[in-house]
């Protein structure tokens, strides 16, 4: 899901079971990742931040990984659409794996 809002664009990977019928979708979850515009001159310029939870362990709690992008340009774009299809794979695998429909996947 992406929500925009002011100078704000966030983007969210969600299972559809939270977007159907929800009035906010996304509202108990954090963004997998932000971009905020700032006018300065009459130029725009976007900044990012990527966020993800990741599990290190069974026994571990889950830590939250930040990276920061100082200036959005085509190289950083790609890198949001990688990481956030990176995010989805990652979240399906979770799903699978929980409802024991699991297969093989690697994410490399």
């Amino acid at each position: 899901m992406i929500y925009g809002r002011k100078n704000r664009i966030d983007f969210y990977v969600l299972p559809v079971e939270e977007l159907l019928g929800s009035r906010q979708p996304g509202a108990e979850h954090e963004p997998t990742a932000s971009c905020v515009g700032e006018i300065e001159d009459d130029q725009v310029s976007w900044s990012a931040t990527l966020t993800r939870t990741v599990l290190k362990g069974p026994y571990e709690a889950p830590q939250r990984e930040e990276m920061l992008i100082d200036e959005v340009d085509e190289d950083a774009m790609e890198t949001i659409c990688h990481y956030t299809l990176r995010e989805l794979i990652e979240k399906t695998q979770q799903i699978l794996a929980h409802t024991g429909m699991a297969a093989n996947w690697a994410v490399e």
